[in-house]
């Protein structure tokens, strides 16, 4: 469970509101493997050990040759069909098949690209008709992640010295890149094989992965920001609209930092698809998911983001296809912490996982950084790579009827779900489109991170996870979405304003007649049916006793009273209790 802890001190029946500061958290409901990257689900099935690994591997001799067989010609062309046309491939260069169990092989395939990535090798993993998963990796270098404490300089000439050109690509970087030149998937294997033994007991190797961005625009078919009623966002506004201390980063595609919508809200960010300075968008991707986070309000122009004062860190970590290397997404996480970013949203995902992507991720939160990401839209039960990460706050989409969207993936990992069909944005041409993707479902909760970052600025991923996921609406989405936690809409759909009254939890207390105390404070209205509140009480804080379930009853006010039934013992003669409110799910 994770739980946000609101501290009272009763003294002669006078209480004092604490500074929350005392967190104590934890969740429960998601089947990820802590402080773990997800490995692909077929890794087992496959005799070739997935290159992502950081254990080294072993390479089973091709079963076809490259470019070998009367058909190679109409194999090219099948393959370069199934290339994701946004990289704008230009040809293949060599492709093989090796063996695998269960009657499914795997073909290893480098394409030449137009796009940033380069050239890239292709995993298809195959079944015994179709194919199954398919994966992207540079063909042009490996990755050596460098771990804490280990010296840079030694692994750097070891890798030299194994006859690889060596690059840190970027300044934010814990890893370093050894460089390829290889045109077959076998010589890269044997590379990368060659490499992970010389640096054995020194560091790790893996492929660089990549994926992609997870929404796009669609034809206008509701009514303009149905999402903002939805989340009920305009409740929210009124207690509080942002506050421009908080950095959100926004690892993208970039932004158009010349749009009115953005206008003073702007600070320097970078270009790691380019490698250098300059985030501008070259796709839209960015900048609609920039809109939906904070488009300036109340300026007369287009429309609002969730957060009107929030500040925003443009970080480039995908092209102009929509698409980057888990090199890119990591550089920039460590660039958004480095530079004062209280909130990342990475609305991308990919398949397989990145030791170097986790390691950052893992940092940044445990510095106080809240990181939130996608499921992806595939459409499938299965989370896309890093919101399968259990430290990631995952969201998938729904409907405007609260019904999850057909393409949303779904999974154990999943966390919360926001609205994610037709979101009226901005563009990078300063117009509107409408788009939809779970890219455009987490925006509204990074945003919602925001806002309450604005009210508590010492929150952190799990404390503001467990105000957005208690706060949520749960059992709104048809019979898939069961009370608690679900696998296809986690603890509900994100309900902005509840969260933010959780957040405020200020208990008034009062010395019965009969010297019972009485605590009053107000709910959100889900909070009856969720029951997200705890009760610990002390006499001298020294130690302290949870009521898991305690007897509160709701009106207009949530009120609880201790009368010694559930604590054992009324106020003792020095007249001062100590009580902590619990704020979570479990």
């Amino acid at each position: 469970m994770k739980r946000f802890s609101i501290f009272l001190y009763v003294f002669l029946g006078l209480a004092v509101l604490g500074i929350a500061t005392l967190f104590q958290y934890k969740v429960s409901g998601k089947s990820k493997t802590p402080q773990q990257p997800i490995k692909s689900a077929a890794s087992s099935h496959i005799k070739e050990s997935f290159p992502h690994s950081v254990a080294p591997i072993s390479i089973s001799k091709p079963v076809i040759d490259d470019h070998q067989g009367s058909d190679s010609e109409v194999k090219t062309a099948e393959i370069l069909r199934r290339v994701p046309q946004a990289l704008k491939p230009r040809e293949v260069i060599s492709f093989d098949e090796i063996e695998g169990e269960l009657e499914r092989r795997v073909r290893r395939v480098i394409v030449s690209t137009e796009s940033a990535l380069g050239k890239i090798l292709i995993l298809e993993h195959i079944g015994v008709a179709t194919i199954m998963q398919r994966e992207i990796f540079s063909a042009e270098h490996l990755v050596v992640p460098i771990a804490k404490n280990a010296n840079e300089n030694v692994i750097a000439a070891s890798i030299e010295q194994s006859g690889f050109r060596v690059t840190k690509p970027f300044p934010e970087s814990d890893f370093l890149f050894a460089h390829l030149e290889v045109e077959t998937p076998s010589a890269l294997f044997e590379s990368f094989e060659y490499l992970s033994s010389n640096l054995k007991g020194l560091a790790n190797v893996e492929l660089d992965g990549a994926g992609s961005g997870g929404g796009v625009p669609s034809d206008p078919s509701y009514s303009l920001q149905w999402h903002h009623q939805k989340i009920d966002s305009q409740a929210s506004w009124d207690i509080t609209q942002g506050d421009d201390s908080i950095i959100v980063a926004v690892l993208d595609t970039g932004v158009n930092m010349n749009l009115s919508e953005f206008s003073g809200r702007i600070v320097n960010g970078y270009d790691y698809a380019n490698n250098d300075s300059n985030p501008s968008d070259d796709h839209g991707h960015g900048t609609a998911v920039a809109g939906a986070i904070a488009a300036n309000a109340n300026n007369g122009v287009l429309v609002a983001g969730v957060d009107w004062k929030c500040k925003l860190m443009p970080v480039k970590v995908l092209d102009s296809s929509n698409w980057g290397y888990y090199s890119w997404w990591a550089a920039g996480v460590n660039y958004a912490k480095n530079n004062g970013a209280r909130v990342i949203n990475l609305s991308a995902g990919g398949t397989g996982s990145s030791s170097a992507l986790t390691s950052a991720i893992n940092n940044v939160i445990s510095d106080g950084v809240v990181f939130v990401t996608i499921t992806q839209n595939d459409g499938i039960g299965s989370v896309s790579y890093p919101g399968s990460l259990t430290q990631a706050i995952t969201v998938g989409a729904t409907e405007r009827n609260d019904t999850k969207t057909s393409f949303s993936n779904w999974g154990p990992q999943i966390d919360i779900v926001a609205p994610g069909r037709d979101i009226y944005t901005v563009n990078r041409y300063g117009n509107l489109d409408w788009w939809w993707g779970t890219s455009f479902a987490a925006p509204q909760v990074a945003g919602a991170s925001a806002l309450l970052l604005s009210i508590h600025p010492d929150l952190n991923q799990d404390s503001v996870a467990a105000l957005l996921l208690a706060g949520a609406e749960d059992q709104v989405g048809g019979t898939q979405d069961v009370a608690g936690f679900d696998n296809y809409y986690g603890w509900g759909r994100l309900n902005i304003y509840n969260s933010i009254l959780l957040a405020q939890t200020s208990p008034s207390v009062e010395v019965l007649p009969n010297k019972d105390l009485r605590l009053r404070w107000q709910p959100p209205q889900n909070a009856e049916f969720k029951n997200p509140y705890k009760v610990k009480w002390s006499n001298d804080m020294s130690s302290w006793n949870t009521i898991n379930s305690p007897s509160i009853t709701y009106d207009s006010t949530a009120e609880w009273i201790d009368d010694g039934s559930e604590t054992g013992a009324p106020l003792d003669s020095s007249g001062k209790r100590f009580y902590i409110i619990e704020i979570g799910i479990e």
